[in-house]
């Protein structure tokens, strides 16, 4: 019997985050899709392909990786995530943030 898969309300393609970043959301939904659907921890390439494949968006590879790196450093967007090694999962702080994204972008529709 197969796993049942559970799902994210898909992020709009532009959302940005309060630091003006498409990637945060982005990397964040992912993260959070792997944390409901107990993948564990993911790599950049994971997240792309979770992206693609579960969040409908055309995101290469690279540009997930590019995203880490460019948030080394910054302590107020490394709260969101844990990181071990090459690989990533998201903090309760993460899941709070992404989810009220998400709901802010949903509220009042029906």
């Amino acid at each position: 019997m197969p796993l049942e898969v559970k799902t994210l309300s898909r992020l709009p393609k532009n959302l940005k985050s309060q630091s003006s970043s498409v990637w945060i959301p982005r990397i964040l939904w992912a993260l959070e899709y792997a944390k409901i659907n107990h993948i564990g921890t993911i790599s950049a390439a994971r997240i792309s392909r979770i992206l693609i494949n579960e969040g409908g968006m055309d995101v290469p590879d690279t540009n997930v990786a590019r995203a880490f790196r460019e948030f080394k450093g910054k302590s107020h967007i490394e709260i969101y995530f844990t990181r071990i090694g090459k690989c990533y999962s998201i903090t309760s702080e993460g899941s709070r943030y992404i989810l009220s994204l998400i709901k802010s972008e949903y509220d009042g529709c029906e």
